[in-house]
């Protein structure tokens, strides 16, 4: 009876090793962040880390603003599990009370996420891609993001979220948005004229689908439109990047608007016109214009999320 006794605590004791093991959190060390996972091969994390060195060099390559400021790392939480995710979110950081597919806490460093995109609407890795830029401008301004609009902040992460990287993950393939975001901002102009009034833009952001959609054309606008970094626009974000390292928001973007000589109506309908211009690339090229349900509007979740 003893020996059975004794066998028996001896399965038990093992079972409680295999459980304990397979919670246990491994570690993957990246250039300036660290990777703990647990439901996730080696490889694909190996990948992640991959795509996330390489991404870091394309924000410099498309914004040389963007260069790095200060030298810190991130811990990136890993999860397989939407709900799990939150739990710990919760459980770690009190107040932050918001159900997310993904999330970087500034005040601790870390980035929670699922790592892949289920919808198939956007690049594979289209969430870690979005928060991991929110870590990186940590990296470029102080107090965590404090002198960032959310037009900016929000619109840099979604548009370098739609991110393809070649084979060697250092080159760009190309950047986009699905079809589906890029013409809810253009169809029935008629219906939307007012979201093109780019002072309502500049203003304190709200963080719903419809400004993060705005913010991404934006940003599209002001980087793409011109052939050159010498064009107005792109010089015009370029100064209002720099500025806002050392000045506040208001100051930054008057000083912007200054030194180039653009004027907000001029802005407003070169943005319109660029993006009825896309619009119509995608309509020539024949692809779909049907809208497949939208992520972002989940009841339980949002894709683009919020920052603490």
């Amino acid at each position: 009876m003893k020996k059975l006794i004794f066998l028996l605590s001896l399965m038990i004791s093992d079972g409680d090793k295999k459980t304990a093991g397979k919670d246990e959190w491994k570690s993957y060390s990246g250039s300036n962040f660290t990777i703990k996972y647990k439901d996730f091969s080696d490889k694909e994390v190996k990948e992640i880390s991959r795509i996330l060195d390489a991404i870091q060099k394309l924000y410099v390559t498309v914004l040389p603003e963007l260069q790095p400021q200060h030298d810190f790392k991130c811990t990136i939480k890993l999860f397989d599990d939407v709900k799990e995710m939150n739990a710990t979110i919760k459980k770690e950081v009190p107040n932050f009370q918001i159900k997310v597919n993904g999330v970087y806490i500034p005040i601790k460093k870390t980035l929670y996420t699922i790592p892949e995109n289920q919808q198939k609407l956007y690049t594979k890795y289209h969430i870690i891609m979005h928060e991991f830029f929110h870590f990186y401008t940590d990296l470029v301004y102080d107090i965590c993001e404090a002198h960032l609009p959310g037009w900016i902040k929000e619109g840099l992460a979604v548009y370098f979220a739609g991110i393809e990287l070649d084979e060697d993950k250092e080159k760009i393939n190309r950047i986009f948005l699905p079809e589906s975001k890029l013409i809810k901002v253009v169809k029935n102009m008629q219906k939307i004229e007012w979201k093109f009034n780019l002072k309502k833009v500049f203003t304190p952001f709200e963080t719903n689908v419809q400004d993060y959609t705005l913010a991404w054309s934006l940003c599209k606008f002001l980087i793409e439109s011109d052939s050159s970094q010498q064009g107005k626009y792109r010089k015009f974000f370029g100064i209002l990047l720099e500025e806002l390292k050392e000045k506040r928001y208001d100051k930054a973007l008057k000083s912007a608007f200054d030194q180039t000589g653009v004027t907000y109506k001029e802005m407003t309908e070169d943005w319109k016109k660029f993006m009825l211009d896309l619009h119509e690339q995608i309509k020539k090229s024949g692809r779909s214009s049907e809208e497949p349900d939208d992520p972002d509007e989940s009841e339980e979740t949002q894709e683009d999320s919020q920052d603490f």
